[in-house]
C-alpha cells in the first residue's frame, strides 16, 4: 500500500551553553548528561508516533532549539537511527540542523554526515564582535569563519547562516560588512532577520531601562532594503521575506510552513500540525520526562482547523513567499478560488497597493513587503 503524503518533522532540542539577550525560545543551559537523556526521551516519543503516520514518507527534518549542536555525535546518529526504523524516509529527505559557530569539532561533523544531516544552519548575526556582545552570543567572526571551512571540508556544502540588523549600536557599514563578506563565502542560503525585543528577555529589560535603545525605524526599513537589493546581484533569489538561496537551495522545511503543510513537533515545546489540528507539547521539562516514562504524548492542546481558518493560513503564510500564492493550487487545496473567497480582502489591498496579481499569482508589491504585517492582518 503506498504512502499518502509527505510529511516534515521538528524537534526540539531546549538545550543551550548560555542564553543570549534576544532570545524567548524555550531553553535553558544544560549539560552532556542531560542532552544524553533527553535523547532518550526523544527515542520513545518517535515510536509514539510510529503507527500514528505509518502511511506518510518523511520528507524533511529539522533540529531547532535551543542548540542542537550541543548533542554529541553519538547520541545524533542514534536518535536519527531511530527515527529511520520508526519512519520511511524519502532518499532525498532534507535534515537540517541548527549550530553555533564554534560548537561543530571534527568529530561531530563526521558524526552528524554520517548520520544523514545534509544541511546545517549557522547562528552568526553580525560579524562585529561587540555587537555580537550587545546579543549575548557565546562566538566571534574567527569562530564563524573557522566552523564554515570544517563544515565544508567535512563535505557540507548545503548550509545557511542566520544573521541580524536592527541591533542596538549597528551601522549601515556594519550591516552592508555582514551580508557581503557572507555572500562571498558562497554559502547556499542566508536568514535575514530584524532583531526584536520580547517580553522577558534581556534585551527588553534593557530597553524598559533605558540602558540601551532600539534602532531609528527608518535605519532598520533601509537594512531591510540593502539586503533586497545587494544580495540578488551577488547570485542570491529572494525567496521568502527573510530569506535568500541559491538557485534551486531553498530551504524545503521552512517551505512546508509558508506553503501551510503538516508537520510532525517533536519534544519539549515543540508545535505540530497532524491530521487537521494544531497541537503543542508542554514546556515544561519535568512534565515532558514524566509524560513519556508513562507512554503519554506530552501534548498539552490541541485545536482543529476550520475551514475558514484553513483558508486564511493559506494566504498569510502563503503571501509571505515572493512568488505568492498560485490561484489554481489554492482552488485544488480548497475546493474554492481565493479570488471569490477572499474578495473583498484582496480588492482592499490591491487598491492600497499592497497586493498585486500576476496572472495565477497572488503576490507583495514593493509597498506590501515593507508593510507585510498589515497585510497578513487580514486574513487573521
Amino acid at each position: 500500500m503506498g504512502k499518502s503524503s509527505g510529511i516534515s518533522i521538528y524537534i526540539h532540542i531546549p538545550y543551550c551553553a548560555s542564553k543570549c539577550h534576544y532570545c524567548d525560545f524555550i531553553s535553558c543551559v544544560g549539560n552532556k548528561n542531560d542532552i544524553t537523556y533527553y535523547i532518550k526521551l526523544l527515542q520513545q516519543e518517535i515510536f509514539m508516533y510510529k503507527e500514528i503516520i505509518q502511511d506518510r514518507s518523511v520528507e524533511t527534518v529539522f533540529f531547532g532549539g535551543g542548540t542542537p549542536s550541543l548533542i554529541p555525535g553519538e547520541d545524533i546518529k542514534e536518535l536519527l537511527n531511530t527515527m529511520k526504523q520508526a519512519f520511511d524516509f524519502t532518499a532525498d529527505v532534507e535534515i537540517s540542523l541548527e549550530a553555533n559557530p564554534g560548537q561543530l569539532d571534527a568529530d561531530k561533523l563526521f558524526h552528524y554526515r554520517e548520520s544523514s544531516i545534509n544541511r546545517i544552519s549557522f547562528g552568526l548575526q553580525a560579524l562585529q564582535d561587540p555587537l555580537l556582545n550587545v546579543l549575548g552570543r557565546n562566538h566571534n567572526a574567527e569562530d564563524f569563519y573557522r566552523q564554515i571551512e570544517s563544515a565544508k571540508n567535512e563535505g557540507f556544502s548545503n548550509i545557511n547562516a542566520d544573521i541580524i540588523f536592527g541591533i542596538p549600536g549597528q551601522e549601515m557599514d556594519d550591516w552592508l560588512e555582514t551580508i557581503c563578506c557572507v555572500a562571498e563565502m558562497n554559502l547556499s542560503h542566508l536568514s535575514c532577520y530584524g532583531l526584536t525585543f520580547e517580553k522577558g528577555t534581556s534585551l527588553y529589560q534593557w530597553v524598559q531601562q533605558g540602558i540601551i535603545m532600539p534602532m531609528d525605524e527608518d535605519l532598520e526599513w533601509k537594512m531591510f532594503r540593502t539586503a533586497i537589493e545587494q544580495l540578488p546581484k551577488r547570485g542570491y533569489s529572494h525567496y521568502e521575506i527573510s530569506n535568500y538561496s541559491r538557485p534551486g537551495e531553498e530551504c524545503r522545511h521552512n517551505l512546508t510552513y509558508w506553503n501551510n503543510a503538516e508537520y510532525l513537533g517533536l519534544g519539549v515545546a515543540a508545535h505540530g500540525y497532524l491530521n487537521g489540528r494544531r497541537y503543542e507539547n508542554t514546556a515544561e521539562l519535568t512534565e515532558y520526562k514524566n509524560r513519556i516514562h508513562n507512554r503519554i504524548l506530552p501534548v498539552i492542546h490541541r485545536q482543529t482547523v476550520s475551514p475558514d481558518e484553513y483558508k486564511k493560513e493559506t494566504m498569510f503564510l502563503g503571501l509571505r513567499l515572493i512568488m505568492g500564492i498560485s490561484v489554481e493550487r489554492f482552488r485544488a487545496k480548497h475546493g474554492v478560488s481565493c479570488l471569490d473567497y477572499f474578495k473583498n480582502e484582496i480588492n482592499e489591498l490591491v487598491e492600497q497597493k499592497l497586493l498585486w496579481i500576476d496572472d495565477d499569482r497572488i503576490k507583495l508589491t514593493d509597498k506590501g513587503l515593507d508593510l507585510a504585517n498589515q497585510v497578513f492582518a487580514y486574513f487573521v
